[in-house]
């Protein structure tokens, strides 16, 4: 995450992040409950440190990189186009983005956004509003987006 700060530490601006996470049991990515610490009539959960099939798991985190570049693709070139609806030329793009392994043993995915202009507001809807549609197509689950001050500037 160090490198998320120092890239919203020059960007300067108001900034958003999403969040692109691994399916669930339902996409296939079920849990090893060989592994489980709690009692078997609870449910699994990576915060009670259960963790995903390792062969479900190795299967998935070996797709999200190629599958994570065709979402961001296709959801980019909707929110351009969305934008040029509206009058404005100039495409946009993310500021950063950084995987993280879940505690349950598969990627997911920060992405930061510029919030600063109207446009920069405008093109992070949409852009995040095609992710949300279209993520289940490429093996990932959801996408939400979080408003957030740039580290230079105070947030509130």
């Amino acid at each position: 995450m160090r490198k998320t700060r120092e890239n919203l530490t020059v960007c300067g601006g108001l900034a958003a992040m999403t969040t692109v996470t691994a399916p669930g049991e339902a996409s296939g990515l079920v849990w090893d409950r060989s592994r489980c610490r709690h009692q078997a009539h609870e449910r699994c959960d990576g915060r009670k440190g259960c963790k995903v099939d390792a062969g479900a798991a190795a299967l998935w985190n070996g797709h999200s990189r190629e599958w994570w570049s065709k979402l961001n693709r296709v959801a980019k070139l909707r929110a351009d186009r969305a934008m040029r609806r509206l009058g404005s030329q100039t495409k946009r793009g993310l500021l950063v983005y950084e995987w993280e392994l879940q505690r349950r043993g598969v990627w997911h995915l920060h992405v930061v956004v510029g919030m600063e202009t109207a446009v920069e507001q405008a093109w992070a809807i949409e852009y995040v509003h095609a992710l949300r549609e279209l993520a289940p197509r490429y093996g990932s689950a959801s996408s939400t987006l979080s408003r957030c001050a740039s580290p230079s500037r105070p947030s509130g």
